[in-house]
């Protein structure tokens, strides 16, 4: 046999001779032999291969591998085999990247069993025949067509799937098919369906048997990136025994409707991100989702960013311990309606309702939290919420809360006064935007493990009372935008305030254009290397003691003081600024 130009020696039972870039077998003794596993398995420069009727493979039970990953094969002859006998023909053409069009006419398959990954990776293959297949003793299936990439048409009339238990990956990639039905399908012993139509991405329309699936457990990533889609229905199959459904519709971005069955699904376990990124859909019915033993939810509406209300009453949500981005960016939803039990199990909760810009209420009352470590984003960016019953939250545990209300511009109060804080470390952001928030009591704050407390009540334009007067802040490293932009209120007492450790003060007080004054007395700024426009717009302040500031360490002062326009006179003459690089405008229109 040449290849790539060199003789390579034959294996024991067989004799090649060469004709060009042709391969002719010459039978020898194959009497006994059983198996052809791997015989062609990773020759990369063989092109083409015929076989004379002397290749007598009546009595072959294992095809496995045969030609597999021979990946420069453009054609191959095989009218001559008899496969009649063949158990296994998993991966027997995988990987033949080059061939457009098979022959497999006479190839029997009658007593095949396996036929996992048969044409695996055949990415140049348009079309297949495959009406003459038998498949009735067939167990597997998986990754039948994984990666025909350019396969547009399918003949799978003749296909009995009766016995078959494993479809995983079946089409997975097959990027070119627009239509599939498979309503002809026995799925009664089928276990797994998962990444079946996986990137399926052109496939607009798909019909699914509706004989059996009783005993179906995995339906994961089913339909993940069969982003052509527009609707499915599952109405008719009995999924008693299914458990996992987790990413099943992923990033569909154009389905419009799901149908589920209209049996319950009282075996599901796990169902993260089943609708993750599935943009255009606008309502679904959950009520058959009643299980017991539902363990995995977060992710579930991640991106649902046209749904409108979100029905969970049907759940049983009592032992879920995971809500992470369960409702991320669905940016039209108006209602969500929980069941009325307690959620006695929660661990974790990041970012659940991030950017629900269209949520008006929410009541979390039956959420016990007492486990929960990052509450970070929670209600960000929730701009349309008016009412939020959060009596119940426990934060004993809850190390970070950064973002947690940020953006919810139309509160106009929120009971914190609850809230254990004693182990947070992050805080910076928390109330960031709330343009309506006119008084908040967080007397009973323990922030003493807290190192960044940046842009914490910036934009709270509206906040009139604010009582901060047992914050702690002997550990924080981060002070920017503290107060930027709190235009109402009148006063701060910050005398307790500990800042030995803070290095970044930048719009600590901006535009506070209400605040009349300031007690700084308390303030050591020995670390602090940025104060740009710390009191920029500050424009009621009449007087200003900073002469107890250490500002040998500051690089950065300009627009310190700008726009304090009643201002009488600042006393600087202790600031050292022999490591200042920019100090433009630390004064424009500061003095009267």
């Amino acid at each position: 046999m040449i290849i790539d130009g060199k003789e390579v020696k034959p294996c024991n039972n067989f004799t090649f001779q060469s004709r060009g870039e042709h391969i002719i077998y010459v039978l020898i003794d194959i009497s006994k032999a059983e198996s052809l596993k791997y015989m062609f398995y990773k020759i990369k420069n063989l092109v083409s291969i015929s076989f004379t009727e002397k290749f007598n493979t009546e009595k072959i039970i294992d095809m496995s591998y045969f030609f597999s990953f021979s990946s420069s094969l453009i054609n191959i002859n095989m009218k001559n085999f008899d496969t009649s006998n063949v158990l296994d023909m998993s991966y027997i053409f995988s990987r033949y990247h080059l061939i457009k069009s098979m022959d497999l006419s006479n190839i029997i398959t009658k007593k095949v069993i396996n036929m996992d990954s048969m044409f695996l990776g055949c990415s140049s293959l348009i079309s297949i025949d495959l009406s003459n297949f038998d498949t009735k003793n067939v167990i597997n299936m998986n990754n039948m067509f994984y990666g025909c990439s350019s396969l547009n048409n399918i003949v799978l009339n003749s296909f009995d799937t009766e016995n078959v238990k494993y479809m995983g990956g079946m089409f997975y990639s097959c990027s070119s098919l627009i239509l599939f039905n498979i309503s002809h399908f026995n799925i009664k012993n089928v276990v797994n369906m998962n990444y079946m139509f996986y990137g399926c991405s052109n496939l607009k329309s798909i019909k699914i048997s509706n004989l059996g699936a009783e005993n179906l457990i995995d339906i994961s990533y089913m339909f993940s990136g069969c982003s052509s889609l527009t609707s499915i229905d599952f109405t008719d199959l009995k999924l008693i025994k299914l458990k996992y459904m987790i990413k099943t519709f992923y990033n569909c971005f154009s389905l419009t409707d799901v149908l589920f069955t209209k049996f319950s699904l009282e075996s599901l376990v796990d169902i993260n991100g089943l609708f993750y990124g599935c943009s255009s859909l606008k309502s679904i019915n959950l009520n058959n989702f009643n299980g017991p033993n539902i363990r995995s939810i977060n992710y579930m509406f991640y991106g649902c960013s046209s749904i409108t209300s979100i029905d969970l009453s049907s759940f049983n949500l009592q032992y879920i311990n995971n809500f992470d981005f369960l409702f991320y960016n669905c940016l039209s939803i108006k209602s969500i309606n929980f069941p009325n039990k307690e959620i006695i199990n929660l661990t974790s909760m990041k970012k659940m309702f991030y950017n629900c810009k269209l949520l008006t209420s929410l009541d979390l009352s039956k959420f016990y939290t007492e486990q929960i470590k990052d509450m970070s984003d929670l209600f960000y960016n929730c701009y349309s919420l008016n009412f939020l019953d959060i009596s119940n939250l426990s934060t004993k545990n809850v190390v970070y809360m950064s973002k947690m209300f940020s953006g919810c511009e139309k509160l106009t109060s929120i009971d914190v006064s609850s809230f254990d804080t004693k182990k947070v470390k992050e805080i910076n952001n928390i109330f960031e935007d709330c343009e309506n928030l006119v008084a908040l009591d967080l007397s009973k704050f323990d922030t003493h493990n807290i190192n960044n407390m940046a842009n914490m009540f910036k934009g709270c334009k509206s906040l009139k009372t604010l009582n901060i007067s047992k914050f702690r802040t002997d550990n924080v490293k981060n002070m920017n935008s503290l107060f930027h932009g709190c235009s109402s209120l009148t006063s701060i007492d910050i005398s307790n305030f500990n800042t030995k450790n803070v290095e970044y003060m930048n719009n600590m007080f901006y535009y506070c254009s209400k605040l009349i004054s300031l007690n700084l007395k308390n303030f050591y700024t020995n670390k602090v290397t940025e104060m740009k426009y710390m009191f920029r717009g500050c424009s009621s302040l009449t007087s200003i003691d900073v002469s107890n500031f250490n500002t040998e360490n500051v690089q950065i002062m300009s627009g310190m003081f700008g726009g304090c326009r009643k201002l009488i006179s600042i006393n600087v003459s202790n600031f050292n600024t022999n490591k200042v690089i920019d100090m433009g405008n630390i004064f424009m229109i500061a003095l009267h």
